[in-house]
């Protein structure tokens, strides 16, 4: 019943914002980030406190700011996430600029498959529904299954809306293999908090626990990995940031390279938050232990 009942808000709240269509989300993004930030908190807390580790010399005025604007960035968001059904392909291409990505491609970076490692920034998800339009590929997404599987059924069909693929993350190393030997490529949110006894490299100077899967698959099946950032601009539109790791020029044991792999990944995603902080995702308990 609880799942029902939430699933119900869900859909009605997405309604309301996909009948004022995308452009929209700018104006309404205000009022919802209000409404999370200072009536349901939602977070708050481990926001603040994770934006301390990261900027320890900001003031508390300077980190309440970033902590707003981040509940303004998720806002907008969702309110997208709701509105792009309906969207043409046309209309996702003129919002998402894919320019670097498609370069990448016709250089042949991926064109036996591999990895498209992004993270939790900007809107991952309409970059992900961008790229499979713009480079014409079917993009195998890995995602997580949510608490709510009305809502998970509902984010999973979006997901899948113009033509790409859902692998549920748990059960699912073998259907990246599949992927992987037919010469496809996997799109993968790589920020998530690894295990507890997880290997830990370096973010914000603090040691932080990460998956180890990603770089290891791509070391073992020599494929690539593209590196790709979804940033939103000042207008409302998005552009993609893509960079190859070169992880054929690594030395070192195999534990070594795929350590390095992922050191190198959290590298540029810090690079990348630290240009725009409040479009990354500091809701996540990144440094839970």
């Amino acid at each position: 019943m609880k799942n029902k009942l939430e699933y119900f808000l869900f859909i009605c709240l997405g309604r309301f914002f996909s009948f004022f269509g995308i452009k929209s989300a700018g104006f309404f993004a205000k009022y919802l980030a209000f409404f999370f930030y200072f009536i349901l908190k939602i977070r708050k807390t481990t926001v603040i406190e994770n934006l301390k580790i990261a900027f320890p010399n900001y003031s508390p005025d300077v980190i309440k700011k970033i902590a707003y604007q981040n509940y303004i960035s998720f806002s907008i968001m969702l309110i997208e996430l709701f509105s792009i059904h309906k969207l043409n392909e046309n209309q996702i291409t003129k919002l998402v600029d894919c320019g670097n990505l498609i370069k990448l491609k016709q250089q042949g970076c991926f064109k036996n498959g591999g990895f498209f490692l992004t993270a939790h920034y900007g809107n991952w998800e309409l970059g992900a529904i961008a790229a499979g339009i713009q480079l014409n590929i079917e993009m195998n997404v890995l995602a997580k299954q949510q608490r709510n599987e009305l809502v998970s059924k509902w984010l999973n069909s979006m997901r899948e809306s113009f033509g790409n693929k859902v692998i549920p993350l748990g059960p699912s190393v073998r259907e990246v293999y599949k992927a992987i030997n037919e010469k496809k490529t996997i799109g993968v949110v790589g920020d998530q908090r690894g295990p507890i006894e997880g290997k830990r490299v370096k973010y914000f100077g603090r040691d932080t626990a990460v998956f180890q899967g990603t770089a290891s698959i791509a070391f073992k099946k020599k494929v690539p990995i593209i590196v790709i950032f979804i940033e939103r601009q000042d207008n409302n539109s998005y552009k993609t940031f893509a960079e190859e790791i070169n992880y054929k020029n690594f030395t070192g044991t195999e534990d070594e390279i795929i350590h390095n792999i992922n050191q190198h990944y959290m590298n540029l995603l810090e690079n990348q938050v630290r240009k725009k902080p409040e479009q990354w995702f500091w809701m996540h308990k990144i440094w839970k232990y």
